[in-house]
């Protein structure tokens, strides 16, 4: 676990963000349980088609009786060793030991999902507390330019050279974006909030900023996403279905198993039987139609599984080729606005110089340094954007952060 004061000093990446929700996320937590639960359901499956073997002693007590042989003993024991061992139930065995393989992988899988939604969560929340940093940021410059411009103005109105409305302009725009400032640090203290839930209660949300903006993604995308947790657990557990309606199937064929028993003690006559084997064969004729809605309960849980992983990948593939449509939309943003913020900010600077030699008005040198706080905040905005969707998209291949 991170400590706080490592995270003050090098701050928290994306990488080490998810790594500490999983270990504080109550469901993630459940779902590694769950692995383990599974396991043990799959040696429950695997126990039906192995032998038991069982220890038995019966004592016997009945009352006098007028006929004296070796079956009205007054008090008779035995004692033994019971082995049962199913032979053949319709195949049931054999799909059992299929769905029992199928089990831990499911719950396995299930597990990367869940890190996966995990990860996307974290990495919403990550880079919207970056983005909010930052514009507090441009917002606290925004505040001491004003009160440089208030502090110019009251100068320049004292020798005549700017009026006194445009100091009352100055003002009530300080006055505004003070407002902002302050929305704006409540709102990153509930988006902190927000991350916190994930990480910790304990987390210091000294954030990193990633080293690059856009990681490349594979060009062979749909070869991965194919073989996402999502899709595999999905595959899975039609498979896993496909064996529970062969085994209701089996219903309908004969059942065969062998029970041997070994007397450690025996009375009567046959006291000196040490051991004997039975061989049982039954077939079900008529259940009433059980088997039958049973048969049919199953082929309709495999239609309905199918057309769910159907819509599952087709939802999957849609979603990720739509975002990788986005982010390229995204970057082509990016770059024109990185063109208005040089263009906004020489704007800017012209208009200080212009104000000098009275050419613009003070509100002039406001509404440009109004536009360009704009455009800092849209490319900001633009920038963490493309950030969150490159992760996301790289989180749901399996690839690292």
């Amino acid at each position: 676990m991170l400590t706080a004061a490592w995270s003050q000093a090098q701050g928290l990446t994306l990488k080490e963000a998810v790594d500490l929700a999983k270990v504080h996320n109550v469901n993630f937590t459940n779902k590694k349980i769950d692995v383990s639960i599974s396991e043990h359901e799959k040696q429950q499956l695997i126990a039906a088609v192995l032998p038991t073997i069982e220890a038995s002693s019966t004592t016997l007590f009945r009352d006098s009786s007028s006929v004296q042989n070796s079956f009205t003993e007054n008090q008779q024991h035995t004692a033994l060793l019971k082995l049962e061992q199913p032979l053949f139930k319709g195949g049931a065995g054999y799909y059992g030991l299929q769905i029992a393989k199928a089990l831990p992988k499911i719950a396995e899988l299930e597990l990367r999902q869940n890190e996966q939604d995990l990860s996307i969560s974290v990495s919403e929340s990550f880079f919207a507390v970056l983005r909010q940093e930052r514009d507090i940021t441009y917002t606290a410059e925004q505040l001491s330019l004003l009160r440089e411009r208030i502090a110019d103005i009251r100068k320049r109105i004292q020798i005549g050279r700017s009026k006194k409305t445009d100091l009352l302009s100055l003002e009530s725009s300080l006055s505004r974006v003070q407002s902002q400032f302050n929305a704006s640090q409540s709102e990153l203290l509930d988006t902190q909030r927000q991350l916190r839930s994930l990480l910790g209660p304990q987390s210091v949300l000294t954030l990193k900023e990633p080293a690059t903006a856009y990681q490349e993604l594979p060009n062979n995308w749909e070869q991965l996403l194919s073989e996402t947790p999502q899709i595999k657990a999905q595959e899975l557990l039609l498979s896993r279905l496909h064996y529970e309606q062969k085994s209701a199937r089996s219903e309908y064929l004969p059942e065969v198993n062998l029970t041997g028993n070994y007397y450690l003690d025996r009375a009567g006559v046959l006291a000196d039987s040490k051991w004997d084997v039975s061989l049982e064969a039954s077939w079900q004729i008529f259940s009433g139609g059980a088997s039958r809605a049973d048969n049919q309960i199953k082929s309709l849980e495999v239609q309905k599984q199918t057309n769910i992983l159907a819509e599952t990948k087709r939802s999957l593939f849609d979603w990720y080729a739509t975002k990788i449509r986005v982010l390229t939309k995204r970057q082509e943003e990016l770059r024109g606005l990185e063109d208005a913020l040089r263009l906004a900010n020489d704007n800017y600077l012209e208009h200080r110089k212009e104000l000098n030699a009275g050419l613009v008005s003070s509100l002039d040198v406001l509404r440009a340094l109004e536009d360009l706080l704009e455009v800092k905040k849209a490319l900001n905005q633009k920038n963490y954007e493309i950030q969150n969707l490159s992760a996301q998209l790289r989180i749901r291949l399996g690839l690292a952060l």
